[in-house]
């Protein structure tokens, strides 16, 4: 078959694809063709160089496939490249199917196969959003199950698991960790005389002071009532563990508490045994805490 009508055949075909083709010349990087489709959007712009005939630039296109294809072209007989590109004279998205091949006149050439994805786009920018917001509700979800509603600090459910992660790290690493348990002394009599909103604000301010004092890595949690578990990874003995609820001890009686006057809390304090279980720590934590009760309250006890 003679070169002009090969090259006449392939311009025929391109014609009838309902999708931007173009051709250029690999060395000049002129348009050698562009089909129908793209005609319509962009006029007869073949002969021009392809970096302002396609896409309206002064310069080469910095997303040029080109040299990569050149360099493909002796390992692979059909190399292709498939990208995505804006194009920003059109406003519009393109997925783009580049490959290098001889033109009937025996010249090689780039063939650039472009299909229009931009309501695609939209779909999945509004799914990716859509998918961003589900994760924001899911968190806060989340966020709203381990947090308790009133003092913000965790939920017992969330102590519990943390225990159990702290005692399979220390399973694993032979690290020790501790607990202390707080209690507000005599908190009843501050609900008795005056009454429940004031007792949740004692508990709030009550937290907010644990939680300036304690560590980063420690956890603090609503164990019930007036009662608040703090966990303590990394602690080397049941002497830091005292140390540490000690300050707090010191912390609380120093506390300005407004209208319900000075308060004071008693702690007990455990460090992990290996092998127990996080009720069996928190039990010997409790009994602590109990001694420090009946020893005379704002007391640290192990």
């Amino acid at each position: 078959m003679p070169v002009k009508d090969g090259s006449a055949l392939l311009r025929s075909a391109f014609d009838l694809i309902p999708f931007d083709i173009y051709v250029v010349d690999a060395e000049s990087l002129d348009v050698v063709f562009i089909n129908r489709h793209l005609r319509e959007a962009l006029g007869n712009t073949a002969g021009l160089p392809c970096w302002q005939a396609i896409y309206g630039q002064d310069a080469r296109c910095l997303h040029c496939r080109l040299p990569a294809l050149i360099k493909r072209q002796h390992d692979d007989p059909t190399p292709d490249e498939a990208f995505e590109h804006y194009h920003e004279g059109r406003e519009t998205w393109l997925h783009l199917t580049e490959k290098c091949m001889r033109w009937p006149d025996g010249r090689m050439v780039k063939c650039s196969f472009g299909v229009d994805i931009s309501q695609l786009k939209v779909a999945q920018n509004s799914l990716a959003e859509a998918h961003a917001q589900l994760a924001l509700h899911a968190r806060e979800v989340e966020e709203i199950s381990i947090t308790d509603h009133l003092t913000g600090a965790y939920t017992r459910r969330y102590l519990d698991e943390a225990l159990a992660t702290e005692i399979s790290r220390a399973s694993r690493s032979g690290h020790s960790f501790g607990v202390m348990l707080c209690d507000l002394d005599r908190f009843k009599s501050v609900n008795d005389q005056f009454g429940h909103r004031t007792g949740d604000k004692l508990l709030i301010q009550t937290v907010a002071l644990i939680r300036k004092m304690i560590r980063k890595i420690d956890v603090l949690g609503r164990w019930g009532g007036e009662e608040f578990l703090v966990i303590l990874p990394e602690i080397a003995d049941l002497d830091h563990g005292r140390s540490a609820a000690d300050k707090l001890r010191a912390a609380i009686e120093a506390e300005n508490f407004g209208q319900v006057g000075p308060r004071t809390a008693s702690f007990g304090v455990a460090v992990y045994q290996p092998g127990e279980s996080a009720e069996q720590l928190v039990e010997r934590a409790d009994r602590a805490l109990y001694r420090a009760k009946a020893g005379g309250r704002n007391r640290v006890e192990s």
